[in-house]
């Protein structure tokens, strides 16, 4: 899967119709409700939408033809295998109808030229984990925590002798992280 690293944005004319298409990364649902608020346009005819935030999609096609404008934009994120990203395009009618056919391709062509515009990454599902260790330790592990790809040490709580860590990893580091742990305090380290 693959997300945009920020906002996008796409204008074009189709048949005398101008349509502005917005993108961005949204990292909830409540991201994507915030976004096509900020740009939902009150003086277009139409303001449609698509997004993908994990297992949670919507679509909507704002009084355009039923499957015509919703769908081709969410069919731009799947086509293009996208997840945490919110797709909206707005279109002032123009004076020519475009038809069924012709929605969708407009639709679908906003939605992925403004994709394409835009800069891909892939997308990493991050853990966290807590634990208690000696304060010696610390040093050394948040030395090899910092040389670690996507990993990242989110809180530090010092008492006398122990320390609190609570550390950020992709998903499929879990493991790693944990032995790196473990090898450093001997097995001492307390999982929280």
């Amino acid at each position: 899967m693959k997300t945009l690293t920020g906002s996008c944005i796409y204008e074009c004319f189709i048949k005398k119709s101008r349509f502005l298409t917005n993108a961005s990364y949204v990292g909830s649902y409540k991201e994507a409700e915030f976004f096509f608020e900020q740009h939902f346009s009150r003086t277009a005819t139409h303001n449609c939408w698509a997004f993908r935030v994990g297992s949670t999609a919507r679509l909507n096609d704002d009084k355009e033809p039923s499957g015509t404008a919703g769908k081709s934009i969410f069919d731009v994120i799947e086509m293009n295998n996208l997840d945490r990203i919110a797709i909206l395009v707005s279109r002032w009618y123009g004076g020519v109808k475009l038809g069924s056919g012709g929605l969708v391709r407009a639709y679908r062509f906003c939605a992925s030229e403004c994709v394409n515009a835009g800069t891909l990454i892939d997308v990493v599902n991050y853990s966290y984990l807590k634990c208690k260790l000696e304060v010696s330790y610390f040093s050394l592990l948040n030395n090899r925590l910092r040389k670690m790809n996507h990993v990242d040490l989110l809180e530090e709580e010092f008492y006398s002798k122990f320390v609190v860590i609570k550390i950020k990893m992709p998903c499929n580091n879990i493991d790693l992280v944990i032995r790196l742990v473990n090898d450093i305090t001997k097995g001492s380290a307390i999982w929280l």
